[in-house]
C-alpha cells in the first residue's frame, strides 16, 4: 500500500511543480517535490539517510543529464529551470517506495525503464509548455534517461536501506 501511495505522492508533485511553472510561478512549483520528499523525512525516519542521499544524487545526476542534452542543442526550457532539480531529487527519494524495483532488478530493468520513462516524462512537460525538445531531441532523452536512471538505480543499490 505504501508504493501506491508515494507514487499517487510523486505524481501530484510533478503535476503540482509543472503547472506553478507553467504559470510562471516558478518559486510556488518547488514547493510539490519539497512537500513529497519532506513527507518522506518525517513519516519514513528510518529511512532519512537514504531519502537524503538519493536526493542529492538524483539531482546530482539529472543536473548532468539535463546540462548535456541543453548543451547539445536538443532541450530548451522557456521557463526558469530549476525546477527540474526539484523533480529530479523527488524523483530519488520514490527509489525508496514506488520505484524500488529499479534497485531490486538486474541494471538493464532500469536502463529500459529510462529509455522509456524519460520521454514520456519530457513528451508531458512539453506539452504543457514547460520545456521544447528539437524533433531529433527523443531519442537523445530516451539515451539521456538510460544512462541517468541506470545510474541513480547504481547508486540506491549501495545507499543504506531504512527501517521499514
Amino acid at each position: 500500500m505504501m508504493r501506491l501511495f508515494d507514487f499517487a505522492g510523486s505524481q501530484a508533485a510533478w503535476w503540482w511543480c509543472v503547472l506553478f511553472v507553467r504559470a510562471e510561478r516558478a518559486w510556488l512549483a518547488l514547493a510539490g517535490p519539497l512537500a513529497y520528499i519532506a513527507v518522506h523525512f518525517v513519516v519514513r525516519a528510518g529511512w532519512r539517510a537514504a531519502i537524503g542521499l538519493l536526493a542529492l544524487a538524483a539531482a546530482s545526476i539529472g543536473l548532468l543529464a539535463d546540462s548535456a542534452l541543453v548543451r547539445a542543442g536538443v532541450l530548451h526550457f522557456p521557463h526558469d529551470a530549476k525546477f527540474m532539480i526539484a523533480l529530479w531529487a523527488a524523483f530519488g527519494v520514490s527509489l525508496t517506495a514506488s520505484m524500488r524495483f529499479l534497485r531490486e532488478r538486474p541494471a538493464y530493468v532500469a536502463f529500459a525503464f529510462g529509455a522509456l520513462a524519460g520521454p514520456i516524462a519530457y513528451a508531458g512537460g512539453a506539452r504543457l509548455g514547460v520545456l521544447e525538445l528539437e524533433a531529433h531531441g527523443w531519442v537523445a532523452v530516451a539515451a539521456a534517461w538510460a544512462l541517468a536512471i541506470g545510474a541513480l538505480s547504481a547508486v540506491a543499490r549501495v545507499v543504506p536501506r531504512g527501517a521499514s
